[in-house]
């Protein structure tokens, strides 16, 4: 969801093997569905599911835009091309409700020779899925920052930011179970840091200018947007601010939400601190050095239930360490997952309503880091520990070995069904699969 996921996640990588997981005893190893071809995966590549099982990811069409590929747990893959009217997709982002209302929005930035960009956005169902897309901004010079929302009541909502090279817009396209869709402008000279579903089903936006932060809401059923309300942030947030992309917000289903940044400066030092539904801020957590931050991955998720896991990562080097933290509390000491011999890259990790965590990562050989000799793999949290990392399941016909399709993971806010998406090989062709956690 911030970044890669609607949404939100955390990680934690490192091989099993012999390797222990902290104190306590390690998770039995997942149980999957039987994986099915999807289409192949390339660099930011969303995933999203509902409470319902039903999951929406945004991949390569075969014409110039992307293509919607809907699946859940029992039943055949479904992909729907989507015609668009600007070739060239990048920076995409979806969403799916518990009744299968789902959304989908991109820029065009990825576009050889596309400039200004614009946003475009796709709007439907799980069983009636968009079949085109929608131009949502007039031309800008730069475009980022997009992320799609689906309320309970089922209004999509997209929001970006949107500049002419002197001044940012937040913008938003709200879209109304049943009504017209609108576009409404946010916040003038301000940038869209992070946003999020609460309890009562509004979608929560935090904007900020500088050191001063603003956070407005969405109604759930589309027909009101909140003035802003200014807020003080810790000096050391508003720091990070200033750093494009690197500062993540996340939202629990109680109004609480979780702060997440690199420390500036050259040791990559991950920071978090909570804020409380009252609007309080907690002491900031340092939690560790990260290798991973700042290529746009996501290294915190927090559940609808207020559990919190973070991922650090050596770089590919060795194990991944972890940390889980509940209910605005401190983050413990961190674990390590895997085995220091291996090579850890690639993590991806989401959390559902319960508290359980799905990490995946690709693991190499430490002689041969990144080649097809990697292999995907998985691990699992089942209280504060993670299952040994077990190699994810192949689809028959093809073959286990690595060859560039990242595995990545998805969660149900409120719900326990899991997805995750990953490469296979057929001969030397990469191969997307998608299998769901059941066990």
């Amino acid at each position: 969801m911030p970044g890669r996921l609607a949404g939100a996640a955390v990680g934690l990588l490192a091989l099993a093997g012999t390797a222990a997981l902290a104190a306590g005893a390690a998770a039995p190893s997942p149980r999957f569905s039987t994986p099915r071809r999807i289409i192949a995966s390339t660099p930011n590549v969303p995933s999203a599911v509902s409470g319902s099982g039903e999951a929406v990811t945004l991949r390569p069409g075969s014409g110039p835009g992307p293509a919607l590929q809907l699946a859940s747990a029992h039943g055949r893959v479904r992909t729907v091309g989507l015609a668009t009217t600007i070739a060239g997709y990048d920076n995409p982002s979806v969403a799916i409700s518990d009744s299968g209302v789902l959304a989908a929005v991109w820029d065009t930035s990825s576009t050889a020779g596309t400039t200004p960009d614009v946003i475009e956005m796709a709007v439907g169902t799980f069983g009636t899925p968009p079949t085109s897309a929608s131009v949502l901004s007039a031309p800008e010079v730069a475009v980022s920052g997009e992320r799609a929302f689906v309320t309970p009541a089922g209004t999509a909502v997209a929001v970006w930011n949107q500049s002419d090279g002197a001044f940012t817009t937040v913008r938003a396209s709200i879209d109304p179970a049943g009504g017209a869709p609108r576009a409404v402008t946010i916040a003038a000279n301000e940038a869209f840091v992070g946003g999020g579903l609460d309890g009562a089903g509004r979608v929560v936006l935090i904007e900020q200018d500088g050191g001063t932060f603003a956070e407005q809401t969405i109604s759930p059923n589309g027909s009101t947007v909140s003035s802003p309300h200014d807020f003080a942030v810790p000096t050391a947030i508003a720091d990070a601010a200033g750093i494009a992309g690197e500062l993540g917000v996340l939202f629990d289903a109680a109004g609480a939400q979780l702060y997440s940044w690199r420390a500036p400066g050259r040791n990559q030092k991950l920071q978090a601190v909570w804020r409380s539904s009252a609007g309080a801020f907690g002491a900031i957590q340092a939690l560790g050095r990260s290798a991973d931050l700042g290529d746009g991955r996501q290294q915190v998720a927090l559940s609808s239930s207020g559990h919190a896991v973070a991922v650090l990562s050596a770089g590919g080097t060795g194990p991944l360490r972890v940390r889980f933290a509940s209910e605005l509390g401190h983050f413990g000491r961190s674990q390590r997952v895997g085995a220091p011999g291996r090579y850890a890259d690639m993590p991806s990790l989401s959390i559902n309503g319960a508290g359980r965590a799905l990490l995946a990562w690709l693991d190499s050989p430490a002689s041969a880091p990144g080649t097809t000799k990697s292999r995907a793999v998985v691990a699992v949290s089942r209280g504060m520990h993670f299952s040994s990392p077990a190699q994810l399941p192949v689809g028959t016909g093809l073959g286990s070995r690595y060859l560039g399709d990242e595995p990545l993971t998805a969660a149900a806010p409120g719900g326990r069904p899991e997805l995750i998406t990953y490469g296979g090989a057929r001969g030397s062709t990469a191969v997307g699969q998608i299998a769901f956690l059941t066990g």
